[in-house]
């Protein structure tokens, strides 16, 4: 293990010394049955470090992807500003007209992008802005859930039992409060209406919530604590996910039941369901992607709710780990209580060619890449906006038990390299 640590360690060394943030590290990778190396030359490309106190339990990106929030065990809610330039993101003039009028909720007006206060963003190296654009306090103890909204909203849930409402262009002040009688676990805007939200807490219930009434306008009672939940992308369903790992499928408009998904294998360990940590859609509603306890990510087809392919690899006991997807969905990123990412094809590919003694199955992946990213437990990994197609100059954002935020990015191998790695198996997979 002390081997594995050496580059973070030498890098974190020099950039102390030196003072340089775009100070960078090669990142050995890991390649695990897998024919074609995509992952060639991870380097860490930016650390921040300093503001989060203890875990980070979650992070998302902002549907328009110039910024990310991050929350936890300190209870305050960090935004930050994606780097102006920074490939595949909106300028400050493109974001100008996105961000949505405050008024519909809150009263509160809006106002031009926050990072048109001449905040410096660094070198072309630097990936995030330095320090959160904002702080928001509030909560009394962890949070463990955020979601964005299209206009740049944002609602956490917390283990203080409420969930808050902020916005953006709002500094310093909660536009709202909604009390409930347990730790809130998941929370959720609704696809095409942002006065909606869904929220699932350890009280067991399920709940559907007016933002500007302030009030439940449904709820369904389950017989398990909630963990998890979202919306349909086209908001006629929502999904719950259970700590027995169950997730459950309801009609939006009547609350009416669908089915139940057993997220479970058939014999072994881990035929007695864990904990679902997380629940993403895929391929515009048609899949299901399932995070679970069991050291598991799932892929369900929502058509007949049919297990498509299971994802092996990570280590996810006792976390709150989830995985995400890459923009187009062709890629699955996660963090791993081992202290490393993982990814994976959607489509399987590039596995080892099948033989005599190995046998490629099309509903079990096995074939992943992973590097060394933390110190400690990756308690979330998210893939920049706008990565598709391939791993190409793809940056990856973690975060870990300690609260460190970390920025890496795949680089594009020297042609000598490539030619000398062409033809050639992964190490390791014979």
């Amino acid at each position: 293990r002390s081997k594995r640590r050496g580059p973070l360690r030498r890098w974190r060394r020099r950039s102390e010394d030196s003072g340089d943030e775009s100070v960078v590290e090669r990142n050995k990778t890991h390649v695990h049955k897998k024919e074609l190396r995509e992952l060639h030359d991870v380097k860490l490309l930016q650390e921040l470090k300093g503001h989060h106190s203890g875990a980070i339990w979650t992070m998302q990106f902002n549907p328009g992807g110039n910024y990310l929030c991050t929350a936890g065990h300190d209870g305050a809610l960090r935004v930050w500003a994606v780097a102006a330039g920074t490939e595949g993101r909106q300028s400050p003039e493109q974001v100008g007209h996105s961000q949505g009028d405050t008024g519909e909720h809150s009263g509160a007006s809006s106002s031009a992008d926050p990072r048109a206060n001449g905040a410096h963003t660094g070198p072309s190296e630097i990936a995030m802005v330095t320090e959160p654009l904002r702080v928001y306090m509030g909560h009394k103890m962890d949070i463990l859930d955020v979601a964005w909204s299209t206009s740049n909203f944002i609602l956490s849930s917390s283990m203080d039992k409420t969930v808050r409402l902020w916005h953006v262009s709002v500094e310093d002040k909660c536009l709202g409060m909604f009390a409930h009688p347990d730790f809130v676990t998941s929370v959720v805007f609704h696809p095409y209406d942002e006065k909606i939200f869904l929220s699932g807490s350890f009280d067991s219930r399920v709940r559907i919530w007016n933002i500007p009434e302030r009030k439940v306008i449904s709820w369904i009672g389950l017989e398990e604590l909630v963990t998890a939940c979202a919306f349909s992308p086209d908001g006629t369903r929502w999904l719950a996910g259970t700590f027995k790992g169950k997730v459950k499928v309801y009609e939006y408009d009547t609350m009416d039941y669908v089915t139940t998904i057993d997220v479970r294998s058939t014999r072994g360990r881990n035929k007695r369901g864990k904990k679902i940590t997380g629940i993403e859609f895929v391929d515009r509603g048609k899949r299901l992607l399932v995070s679970s306890n069991d050291s598991r990510i799932r892929l369900y087809s929502m058509k007949d709710y049919s297990l498509v392919c299971k994802y092996k690899g990570l280590q996810n006991r006792t976390s709150q780990i989830q995985a995400s997807l890459s923009s187009d969905g062709a890629y699955i990123l996660c963090g791993s209580e081992d202290h490393r990412v993982y990814v994976w094809n959607t489509d399987n590919r590039h596995h080892l060619e099948p033989s005599f003694f190995h046998h490629v199955r099309k509903d079990r992946n096995e074939a992943y890449e992973s590097f060394y990213a933390h110190d400690n437990i990756v308690t979330g990994a998210l893939f920049f906006p706008g990565t598709k197609d391939s791993l190409e100059n793809a940056r990856f954002v973690s975060a870990s038990y300690n609260g460190d935020i970390r920025i890496f990015e795949n680089r594009k191998p020297r042609p000598e390299r490539a030619e000398t790695a062409a033809g050639r198996r992964a190490p390791g997979n014979v």
